[in-house]
């Protein structure tokens, strides 16, 4: 799963809760994907498919800030108009 790295790296541009919330996700998905692969019965299909989608969602929306930030940060200031803008000339 790329998305811990992910978190590690941009750890220091994004929000601590949101960041602390897509962690326990990943780490509930874990523990449910062990027990699924351990043969309990209890988790099924849906649980897991449920539990990533939530994940999925936290982990979109926690880069797409992190990715808006960037482009914030690099897009260029834009200058004002200057008050000396010569009018367009008039055709008679």
């Amino acid at each position: 799963m790329l998305i811990p790295a992910a978190i590690a790296e941009f750890r220091d541009q994004v929000d601590a809760t949101e960041r602390q919330n897509l962690e326990a996700l990943i780490k509930e998905l874990r523990e449910i994907a062990v027990k699924g692969q351990a043969g309990d019965e209890s988790i099924t299909a849906e649980q897991i498919k449920e539990n990533i989608d939530k994940t999925q969602t936290a982990s979109l929306s926690l880069f797409q800030k992190v990715y808006e930030k960037k482009a914030q940060e690099n897009e260029p200031k834009k200058e004002t108009p200057e008050a000396t803008e010569v009018p367009p000339e008039k055709k008679d």
